[in-house]
């Protein structure tokens, strides 16, 4: 169940208010509370005192001048309490900062983008809900990535876009079991185990003409750490070409 509100202020800015609930659990159904589309999702857990894992977030979208900056803040759990071991937990969030913006015939973007250790996960194993291993939300936990990108009109029909990546991923993984209590003092926000590191220098061709579009996208991973091995290194070479064929036909209805 979600809830989201959008706020258009006069103005360049958009402001998104959002809350995400899941329920589940053995022979569980909707309770009626719940089904109150006017009626936040965290009120009910707390109000019926029914167990649920809620998601808040914001968004933030605005122009200033010529650039376009968003943000977008995911909470998952954050301890309020202190004192006691259950009060140690590491908070569960995700973060995105980035802008983009344009000056003649290119255009840029970079964004910064963060989400913790045991995001996506919770001590209720039924309430991390995955189809065929793809979860809710983003299918990766534990890491950050920094992304600089370009993109040019180098003649007609022809876009080139060069890019850079560097990306921090951790052992974390919302696959795995919810941490014990005891485990808390020990359990990292951010990038458990041996962290990989991945330098990623790539380029993206788009190519038009009539009704054929060519689109073709390479790299090289300089891979450290390599599957969270200390010291291990791989160079991999990733790509990908696509070729599109645009028709139409019309005809007159009677």
């Amino acid at each position: 169940m979600a809830h989201r509100l959008i706020i258009r202020p006069p103005g360049a800015t958009t402001v998104a208010l959002w809350e995400g609930t899941i329920l589940a659990g053995a022979n569980r159904t909707l309770e009626p509370w719940y089904a109150n589309i006017l009626d936040l999702g965290l009120l009910a857990q707390y109000d019926e005192t029914t167990p649920n894992n809620s998601l808040l977030g914001i968004d933030i979208d605005t122009r200033i001048h010529r650039a376009h900056l968003f943000a977008q803040v995911l909470l998952d759990d954050i301890q309020v309490d202190k004192g006691g071991a259950a009060n140690t937990e590491p908070p569960s969030y995700g973060i995105t900062l980035g802008a983009q913006g344009g000056l003649g015939p290119a255009a840029w973007t970079g964004f910064y983008t963060q989400v913790a250790n045991l995001t996506y996960r919770t001590p209720n194993p039924a309430e991390t809900v995955m189809r065929r291993g793809v979860g809710l939300g983003r299918n990766f936990s534990d890491y950050d990535q920094l992304t600089l990108r370009a993109s040019v009109v180098t003649g007609p029909g022809v876009l080139v876009a060069p890019e850079v990546t560097v990306l921090r991923q951790g052992e974390g993984d919302f696959r795995l079991p919810y941490p014990p209590t005891s485990a808390y003092p020990t359990t990292p926000r951010i990038f458990a185990g041996v962290v990989e590191r991945t330098l990623r220098l790539a380029t993206a061709l788009d190519w038009r003409a009539g009704p054929w579009q060519l689109h073709a996208d390479g790299g090289a991973h300089l891979i450290h750490n390599y599957q969270h091995v200390t010291g291990a290194t791989k160079t991999k070479f990733v790509g990908s070409v696509g070729l599109t064929f645009y028709f139409r036909r019309e005809s007159v209805l009677p």
